[in-house]
């Protein structure tokens, strides 16, 4: 079990002078456990789609497994396969249960800056936040790995939902973690 001190310090005002007395106290906080890896080697046990236009109307098709991933493959919103403009956001999807509270850490490719790259995080169709920046880099097409907000212990729907201005939506090691 990890022991983190906090320290703070009152300040009184009496007459014109200010005191400083220091309080302490501790919090005790579970380390985290990674429970499951989605490598994305597949698309096995995800629901993925995303929006793009054919030249004649938008249209939506699955997610691609490329082989550029951060690590190994990723999945992508972009399908060589398929004429026309780029993804228009998109998402992926599945079940997990969480036994107690945890979160999600994963791999996405940078769109140049953070706030366009990093997804929202839905679950059991509620949207609970956006992933935020915790390393890699934030350059153009260089990968970064982002963490979700705190999810709370069930069975949930969990969604990766890119918005239309992330140019190519790629995803890699989608991580859960929980804190045992």
């Amino acid at each position: 079990m990890h022991k983190f001190l906090f320290n703070t310090c009152v300040i009184t005002l009496t007459l014109g002078l200010f005191s400083c007395e220091g309080f302490q106290w501790q919090l005790d906080k579970k380390p985290e456990t990674l429970v499951n890896t989605i490598d994305c080697s597949s698309l096995l046990g995800l629901s993925t789609q995303y929006t793009y236009w054919n030249g004649f109307g938008y249209t939506n098709t699955p997610w691609v497994v490329y082989q550029n991933g951060f690590l190994g493959s990723c999945i992508r919103a972009d399908n060589p396969n398929l004429t026309g403009n780029g993804a228009n956001g998109g998402f992926v999807a599945f079940q997990q249960d969480f036994a107690t509270k945890g979160f999600i850490r994963c791999w996405v490719l940078s769109a140049g800056s953070y706030i366009d790259a990093s997804p929202d995080l839905y679950i059991d169709g509620e949207l609970v936040g956006q992933f935020h920046y915790e390393s890699g880099s934030n350059n153009l097409n260089d990968f970064m790995q982002v963490c979700s907000p705190l999810i709370l212990p069930g069975l949930h729907e969990v969604k990766i939902q890119f918005n239309s201005g992330s140019p190519l939506p790629t995803l890699d090691e989608i991580q859960i973690w929980e804190f045992k």
